[in-house]
């Protein structure tokens, strides 16, 4: 199978890309900009803070021939040149409706733990809310198989815990 790792550099995708290429899958990897040069089959520019059509998004998924999708991006603070909204939300639907129009049948959002518990309310926070309305878009697709994992604390090689420095060997 062909699965597009969107994050594919972040400390959850470097570990989904390993997994599934442990299992013999091929995985087609994201960068925020393609060199020239780029094979479009095994890598794709992915900027979730640039709008990208639901055509366009079918027509690069078909080129690479993406079987699955699974969708590690996140930040855990917006800044200026990254909002939860297009990072979490916008972006990521983008994405979905067009893979559902180039026939990608399997997703898997990475959301967070805590989404739900305020929808609809005052209190939730913006973060929770970015990652529920991609959750609740990604869930009501008809033709796709989707799932949606909410881990809590993630922990390992490349994250960034509270206090961790990368100069420390338990951070690297």
């Amino acid at each position: 199978m062909r699965v597009l790792v969107c994050g594919s550099s972040g400390c959850i995708g470097r570990a989904v890309v390993a997994a599934l290429r442990w299992r013999g899958h091929r995985v087609v990897e994201t960068m925020h900009s393609a060199s020239p040069g780029t094979d479009p089959v095994d890598a794709i520019a992915l900027d979730f803070m640039q709008p990208v059509g639901a055509t366009q998004w079918a027509a690069q998924l078909s080129t690479a021939r993406v079987d699955a999708i699974v969708n590690c991006v996140g930040i855990l603070m917006p800044s200026a040149g990254a909002s939860f909204d297009r990072i979490h939300h916008a972006g990521p639907v983008e994405l979905f409706h067009g893979a559902a129009l180039a026939g990608v049948s399997r997703i898997v959002q990475v959301s967070a733990l805590g989404v739900g518990a305020h929808a609809n309310d005052s209190r939730e926070p913006e973060y929770l809310r970015s990652k529920r309305l991609a959750d609740e878009t990604l869930l009501g697709l008809a033709g796709v198989d989707a799932a949606v994992v909410r881990p809590s604390l993630v922990y390992g090689p490349g994250s960034r815990a509270h206090g961790c420095s990368r100069r420390s060997p338990a951070c690297r």
